[in-house]
Order: structure tokens, then sequence, then C-alpha cells
């Protein structure tokens, strides 16, 4: 039940007689292919080395960002708190002002929310 077109196909492709020049410049363009796509192979890795040392030292910095920022919202707490005691034992405080000095700004709450270090598995 096979269609004379479909038998067609079956039948193998004869492909047209080559000399020996032909098939060494076939032979050559393949090889320079080769080499290329080595070539390229290469310089993807190196690419990809680049790309995680960058990583890397992105986290480290990222690391010692962080750290800064605990050390000066320490720092900012310790010296209001400073303050604060120093105003107290200089004489009679207002219940407005030391609200004002125990009340929380929007710079706390930044350095509030800088996330801790990344923990770094070497």
């Amino acid at each position: 039940m096979y269609s004379a077109s479909s038998h067609e196909e079956d039948l193998p492709v004869s492909l047209p007689a080559c000399d020996d020049s032909s098939l060494s410049l076939v032979a050559t363009a393949l090889l320079d292919m080769q080499r290329a796509l080595n070539h390229q192979t290469i310089l993807i890795a190196q690419l990809q080395d680049e790309l995680s040392e960058l990583r890397r030292h992105n986290e480290w910095y990222h690391a010692q960002f962080s750290q800064m920022f605990r050390v000066v919202a320490r720092d900012v707490r310790e010296l209001r708190a400073t303050l604060i005691c120093s105003l107290i034992e200089e004489g009679p405080i207002t219940v407005s002002h030391l609200l004002k000095l125990l009340r929380q700004t929007s710079d706390d709450d930044r350095l509030r929310e800088v996330g801790p270090a990344p923990s770094r598995a070497n």
C-alpha cells in the first residue's frame, strides 16, 4: 500500500561525485570550525570563572558593608543613651524633650533593616 512518492523517499540519494580537492576544502573548513568552537568554549569557561570570582567579591563586600552598618547602628544607640544620661545628670529635663530623644528616627529604621551578614563556608 505504498504510494509512489513514499517509495521514492526511501531510496538513497546519490551524491554528485566529489574530487579530492573538494573533500580537502570541506575537511579544512570543518577543522577550522572545530578550532573556532574550541576557542569559544575556552573563552566561555574563562568568562564563567571571572563571573564566579565577581560573585565571591560581591558577597564579601556585602558582608563587610552589613557589618559596618551594624557597628554604626550600635554606636548611634550608644551615643543617644550617653546624651540622654548626660542631660538627665545636668538637671531637670522635660518629658517632651526626653521623648524626642528616645524616639527612633527613620535613619535608625534603615540601619536596622540591613540584614545579617551571609555566612561564608570556607
